[in-house]
């Protein structure tokens, strides 16, 4: 368990603060921060789901079972987002595992909290419907890359998209998950991420990738890296101010 003050840190997570000032107001004296490490399952998919997370400093992957023992990447989640609601709201989800990808803190609270908070606040609803109308978008343009682009353009939109999520230019992330990510060989991210320090785009080391050039990865990536920044950098100014109410 972290110590870090939760008023001050839970404003790391940009909808945590524009979520309806009640429901703010509920979950806040509820709130714990915890540190979470590179690996760690935050939700088993054959696990009840009693807790939710507000991803403070951290970066978490979904992965979909496959039914044969392996798991799909079907996305991340990071300082616009919430972690375990799915089971909550009342539009269908398939069971997912959701993984710790770059360590950090979270703020978690227990799910029957927010649960009662759904039921009561239009406003909440509201936000979901919002929040789900940019993730099948977010979905749909991640399928469509992972189609049409190739490896060398879907790693460096990849490296960007990690970054917008928590607005960091050093990754603490394995190669290994870069793989399992892109449903690549670790041996093809190896050869591709050589090639990006060559260029001096990157800096490598063990289990950290530090972006040196961002413009320079905006050129080698596909287009898709705008999509994603959104993504990664929600425009607010969508989401209507009566849902503050």
């Amino acid at each position: 368990m972290a110590t870090l003050p939760v008023m001050s840190a839970i404003s790391s997570n940009q909808l945590f603060i524009r979520l309806p000032a009640p429901v703010q107001a509920a979950l806040l004296p509820q709130l714990k921060i915890v540190e979470v490490v590179r690996g760690q399952l935050l939700i088993d998919e054959q696990e009840p789901v009693t807790q939710i997370g507000f991803p403070l400093t951290c970066v978490a992957r979904i992965d979909a079972p496959m039914g044969d023992g392996r798991y799909a990447h079907t996305g991340e989640l990071g300082r616009h987002h919430m972690v375990g609601t799915h089971v909550v709201h009342s539009q269908s989800f398939a069971a997912r595992r959701v993984t710790a990808l770059i360590p950090g803190y979270i703020a978690t609270c227990d799910i029957e909290l927010y649960r009662d908070q759904f039921k009561r606040s239009t406003a909440l609803r509201d936000t979901f419907i919002w929040l789900q109308m940019h993730a099948h978008r977010r979905v749909g343009q991640l399928a469509a890359c992972n189609a049409t682009h190739d490896l060398r353009q879907r790693l460096a939109r990849l490296l960007l998209q990690l970054h917008y999520m928590q607005d960091i230019t050093v990754l603490p992330i394995a190669q290994a998950d870069l793989a399992h990510i892109l449903s690549v060989r670790r041996e093809a991210i190896t050869r591709e991420l050589a090639e990006v320090e060559s260029a001096g785009l990157v800096t490598l080391a063990r289990n950290r990738i530090e972006l040196v050039s961002l413009e320079g990865l905006v050129s080698r990536s596909c287009p898709c890296h705008t999509e994603l920044m959104f993504s990664g950098r929600y425009d607010y100014s969508t989401l209507n101010p009566r849902r503050r109410a």
